[in-house]
C-alpha cells in the first residue's frame, strides 16, 4: 500500500510517497487524516496521510512509514483544507493543523450507536416559528445557506435547540450541529443557555477525542473560529449555526485571513446540509451572497436601544470629553454605566483645535494623516492615498491636533468629576463595588447588562482607516444594544454616543433603528469605488526592495481585470479584482514568493 503524506512544513505545498509497512495494515489509524512521522530530506518531520493507493503492496525506491502518531482530520476536512489553501492563498498544511489535535490521539473510546431519543421541548413566538418555517421550505427547494437579521435585543440561543430538533427531525441516528461564536464570552453565554436542556454539549478542541469517534451521543458542538474545521464524521453533521456572523474575529488576522463563515457555506453546500449564519447587521458582502431574512420592522425598530447623540460641535470644549449631559446621566444611573474610550483606535486621527472636526478626505471620508513630500507638509488619505493642503474641511483652520488618549488615564479624569459619588475603574480593575467601568471596546463582550453606555471616541472607531470600519462599528453597536436592552421596555438603559457627525448615516440608522438605512447609502459608495460586494480585495505586504517591486509587476501583467494601488508607507500594496475566483486564479497563476503575504479582504 502506497501512502501520500503532505508533510508539516509551511513552506511545502505537495504531498509525496511513502510504503505503508505490513505491520501498520489492519491499525485503524491507517486511513486518510491519520498524522504520521516520516523522513523527510533526511530529516525526521511530521505530517498528514492525504491519500491511500491500495492498488500497489510496496514501490520500489520508496521510504516507509516511520510511525503512525494520532488520529486527525476526517478525508472530508482534508479536502476542505486544500480548497481553503487555494481560495485563501494559504498552505494546506496549515489548515489540516486546525483541524488536528495538540496532543496525540492513538485510540478512540468506543461509541455506542444511539438513535436521537433526547426529549426536548422548547416553546416559540410567532416569530421563531416563521424563522424555523423559512428554513424548511429552503431545504425542501434546495437551499442550504440562510441569513436572519434578527434586532440585537432579540434571544437567538433559542435557535440552537429549535434547530437541533429540526435537522434530526427525519433521521434515525443523532445528527451533530456546529455551533460557531466569534468570543469565549459568547461561547460561555451559549453553553449556560444549553445545560437547560438535555442535549450533550462539546466545545472544540477541548473534547478533540469523543469528537473523532464514529456514532457518539454528542448533540451540539461548541467553539469559535477554528470550529469551522471540526473533524466530524461527514455523515453524522446536521448542521451549522454562526452567531454574529459579521464580527471581525470570526476572520484570521495573520495569512492565511480565512472567514469561518466561507468555510461553514463551503462545508454546508458540498455536505447537502443547513447552514445558518445569525447576525444583527450583516455585512453587506454577506448580504450579497446569502437571501437574506428580516423581521417585520416594527420588531426589528423596537430591538434596538433608545439612544442619544451628544453633538461634539455643541459642547463646551472646556468640558470634553464629558459633557454636562453624560456627567448628570452617569450620577443620576442607578445600575452600572460604562464608558468606551478605544485607545487602539486613537492613534494617528487628527481633528482641528478650532471646530473639532475629524480631518478627513472630502473624496472617501478617509482619515488624513501629515506627510513631507519634497520638504512640503501635506495630508494624505490612508485610505485612498489622495494628498491636500493641512487645513480643515469644515472651517479651513490650519491648526490640526493629534487624538490620542488611553482609557486608563480617562478613568482618573471621570473620577475626579463624580467625586466620591461612583466608584470609577478601568476594565483592569473592575469589582463588585464598580459603578462605572472605562475601557476600551472589548467592553462589547462583556455579559455584564448595563444601565448606560457611553461611546465618547466614536468618530475615532467610524472613520478608522479600513474600508469596512463603518460596518465594524455597527457590529460593535449591536453588541453594546444587548447590554442595555430595547428600547421597547421602558427599564432598559440608554446608549449615548459622542459625535461630531451627527448626520452620518450610520448614526441615524441606530437612532431610528433601522440598519437598512446605513446599507442603502454604503452600498452606493462601495459601488463609487469599486469595494465589495462589487469588487474583491486582497492586500499584499513584504520586504520592500526590487523582489516585491517584481512580483507586483507579474502581477499587474495578468489578463485579469485588476487595479492595483500602493505602496503605502508600511509598504502595502492593495489589489482589486472582480471576483474572489479571479484572485485565487490569480495567485495561483503567480505563486507568492515566501517573503509575501497575502490577506483576502484587506484585512491588514
Amino acid at each position: 500500500m502506497i501512502a501520500s503524506v503532505l508533510p508539516n512544513i509551511r513552506s511545502v505545498d505537495k504531498s509525496f510517497s511513502y510504503n505503508v509497512p505490513t505491520e501498520f495494515i489492519g491499525d485503524d489509524r491507517l486511513r486518510v487524516g491519520t498524522k504520521v512521522r516520516v523522513e523527510f530530506k533526511n530529516r525526521k518531520v511530521d505530517g498528514w496521510i492525504v491519500n491511500l493507493d491500495q492498488s500497489i503492496n510496496l514501490a520500489d525506491g520508496l521510504k516507509p512509514l516511520l510511525k503512525l502518531l494520532s488520529y486527525g482530520p476526517s478525508p472530508e476536512v482534508v479536502e476542505l483544507a486544500r480548497l481553503a489553501a487555494t481560495k485563501w492563498v494559504g498552505s494546506e498544511s496549515y489548515f489540516l493543523s486546525i483541524a488536528t489535535p495538540k496532543t496525540q490521539i492513538r485510540e478512540l473510546n468506543p461509541a455506542l450507536r444511539k438513535t436521537r431519543k433526547a426529549s426536548v421541548e422548547i416553546d416559540l413566538g410567532s416569530t421563531q416559528g416563521e424563522i424555523l418555517n423559512h428554513i424548511e421550505k429552503g431545504l425542501q427547494a434546495g437551499l442550504f445557506s440562510f441569513l436572519f437579521r434578527l434586532p440585537p435585543a432579540m434571544n437567538h440561543l433559542w435557535l440552537v435547540v429549535a434547530f437541533w430538533k429540526l435537522v434530526n427531525k427525519n433521521s434515525v441516528t443523532n445528527k451533530k450541529v456546529i455551533v460557531i461564536v466569534p468570543t469565549q464570552n459568547s461561547l460561555d453565554l451559549v453553553d449556560g443557555y444549553l445545560k437547560k436542556y438535555p442535549l450533550k454539549v462539546a466545545r472544540f478542541p477541548h473534547d478533540f477525542k469523543e469528537l473523532l469517534a464514529q456514532n457518539s451521543d454528542i448533540n451540539i458542538i461548541l467553539g469559535n473560529r477554528s470550529a469551522s474545521f471540526v473533524p466530524v464524521p461527514e455523515d453524522e453533521i446536521g448542521g451549522f449555526v454562526v452567531f454574529d456572523c459579521e464580527d471581525d474575529a470570526l476572520i484570521e488576522e495573520s495569512s492565511p485571513s480565512w472567514n469561518a463563515c466561507e468555510v461553514v457555506n463551503m462545508r454546508s453546500q458540498s455536505l447537502h446540509v443547513p447552514s445558518v449564519l445569525v447576525s444583527s447587521c450583516p455585512t453587506l458582502r454577506q448580504q450579497s451572497l446569502f437571501k437574506q431574512f428580516k423581521v417585520g420592522r416594527h420588531i426589528e425598530v423596537s430591538g434596538w436601544p433608545k439612544t442619544v447623540v451628544l453633538d461634539i460641535k455643541d459642547e463646551d470644549p472646556h468640558e470634553a470629553p464629558f459633557p454636562k449631559t453624560l456627567i448628570n446621566s452617569i450620577n443620576s444611573s442607578s445600575g452600572l454605566s460604562y464608558v468606551v474610550w478605544n485607545k487602539l483606535g486613537g492613534k494617528k486621527l487628527l481633528s482641528c483645535t478650532k471646530c473639532s472636526s475629524l480631518i478627513l478626505d472630502t473624496a472617501c471620508d478617509g482619515p488624513m494623516e501629515k506627510v513631507s513630500v519634497d520638504g512640503q507638509d501635506l495630508l494624505r488619505c490612508r485610505l485612498c492615498n489622495s494628498e491636500r493642503l493641512p487645513f480643515c474641511q469644515n472651517c479651513g483652520g490650519a491648526k490640526l491636533k493629534v487624538l490620542q488618549k488611553g482609557s486608563k488615564a480617562l478613568a482618573y479624569d471621570l473620577q475626579t468629576l463624580l467625586g466620591s459619588k461612583k466608584r470609577v475603574d478601568d476594565m483592569s480593575l473592575v469589582c463588585e463595588s464598580t459603578d462605572v467601568i472605562v475601557g476600551t471596546l472589548h467592553i462589547a463582550n462583556l455579559n455584564r447588562k448595563a444601565s448606560l453606555i457611553s461611546w465618547l471616541d466614536f468618530d475615532q472607531s467610524l472613520f478608522a482607516p479600513d474600508w469596512k470600519s463603518s460596518e465594524i462599528v455597527l457590529s460593535y453597536l449591536a453588541k453594546l444594544a444587548r447590554l442595555v436592552g430595547p428600547r421597547s421596555n421602558p427599564d432598559s438603559g440608554i446608549l449615548f454616543i459622542r459625535t461630531a457627525y451627527c448626520d452620518h448615516p450610520l448614526v441615524e440608522a441606530l437612532v431610528k433603528g433601522d440598519p437598512d438605512v446605513f446599507f442603502d447609502q454604503e452600498l452606493r459608495r462601495r459601488k463609487v469605488f469599486g469595494l465589495p460586494p462589487f469588487r474583491e480585495i486582497a492586500t499584499i505586504k513584504g520586504q520592500s526592495g526590487t523582489a516585491i517591486s517584481d512580483y507586483i509587476k507579474e502581477l499587474e501583467s495578468s489578463d485579469k481585470n485588476i487595479e492595483i494601488a500602493g505602496p503605502s508607507d508600511d509598504g502595502m500594496f492593495q489589489l482589486k479584482a472582480d471576483s474572489m475566483h479571479d484572485l485565487s486564479e490569480l495567485f495561483k497563476k503567480y505563486p507568492k514568493p515566501k517573503f509575501v503575504k497575502v490577506a483576502i479582504g484587506g484585512r491588514w
